[in-house]
């Protein structure tokens, strides 16, 4: 996901996958910030969008494919999602979703992962991303992972619906 210093912002959610199916994870992606009028029409910054082409060019050398990429509402999860899918070539099924706000609760979007089979990337919000891995690999939502900004992970669904991380990438290690 990706967030500002003041917690809110966009980026991607956690990337899902079961054992054995492509590379899948949550992100955290760039800073949105400027003169916008409100949080819902703000747009990533150049720096922003740099770290988002960064990370989705090493997701292309990857290979990463998620069936579905979900974002929230705000302009600048949008064109994360966008970046991510265009450069990173990720996927191609881009949906706007409910739930993924920064305050929002984790909550209807773990009952959603677990109806899934298929991989997921979801672009969200601080602190609902970090509220959301918590929630999958702890079992509550209180944090327990944190997100510097433009950075993956890929969490990892065991046999028996219990989650794992499997890895993350921050823009320091790309």
């Amino acid at each position: 996901v990706v967030a500002d210093e003041r917690g809110a912002a966009a980026g991607l959610g956690p990337l899902t996958r079961r054992r054995g199916d492509p590379d899948a994870g949550v992100h955290r992606a760039a800073r949105g910030r400027g003169s916008a009028a409100s949080d819902e029409l703000r747009a990533l910054t150049p720096k922003g969008r740099a770290d988002v082409a960064k990370l989705a060019e090493t997701l292309a050398r990857k290979g990463v494919h998620v069936a579905e990429v979900w974002h929230s509402s705000l302009r600048r999860a949008a064109e994360t999602a966008r970046i991510l899918v265009d450069a990173g070539r990720i996927g191609s099924d881009v949906q706007e979703r409910d739930g993924l706000l920064p305050e929002d609760d984790p909550a209807e979007i773990v009952e959603a992962l677990e109806l899934m089979y298929d991989d997921v990337c979801i672009v969200g919000h601080m602190p609902f991303v970090s509220s959301l891995v918590s929630m999958l690999i702890a079992g509550r939502a209180q944090s327990i992972v944190r997100f510097e900004t433009a950075t993956m992970a890929c969490l990892e669904r065991e046999a028996l619906g219990a989650w794992r991380l499997a890895w993350q990438l921050s823009p320091a290690i790309l």
